[in-house]
């Protein structure tokens, strides 16, 4: 795949038929990799610690498949290294 390629990628090629005309009212679809770190040191991101989010780690990771689980510590947090 040449450079130019990778820096503006096809996505009606990668995307099912329609898709970013149907969600382009509803999302964003990032082209490029995204900043990782600077998204995730962003004041707004936090860990989750309330009740849904044990749910929706449970369908994520048992019944949907689409996620793995993160062993948390005696104190219920996840160390870097874990993750």
């Amino acid at each position: 795949m040449a450079t130019s390629s990778l820096l503006d990628p096809n996505l009606n090629s990668l995307l099912p038929v329609g898709f970013l005309e149907r969600t382009k009212e509803r999302g964003l679809v990032v082209k490029n990799w995204a900043p990782q770190i600077e998204v995730l040191s962003h004041d707004s991101v936090a860990w989750p610690l309330y009740m849904e989010q044990r749910l929706s780690r449970m369908v994520l990771v048992e019944e949907l498949k689409l996620a793995l689980p993160m062993n948390e510590s005696e104190n219920g947090f996840v160390n870097a290294s874990k993750v």
